[in-house]
């Protein structure tokens, strides 16, 4: 019963650590596609900020539990 909490600790780690390694490819590729295109800049700007948004309300809603 007590590994629990320790298994919810570290989903919401491992959501945090890929959200971060998301928005961090995303933004390299994002800062490479510069040169080619403006929207594809914006599109992944979007999509990281999603995922990041995703991991987060997850990683809060495995804590909240």
């Amino acid at each position: 019963f007590s590994f629990v909490p320790l298994r919810r600790s570290e989903i919401s780690v491992l959501s945090g650590f890929g959200a971060s390694a998301a928005l961090l490819f995303f933004w390299i590729f994002g800062f490479v596609g510069v040169r080619l295109n403006h929207v594809i800049v914006f599109f992944f700007f979007v999509d990281s900020v999603f995922s990041y948004s995703l991991c987060i309300s997850s990683s809060l809603w495995f804590s909240l539990i």
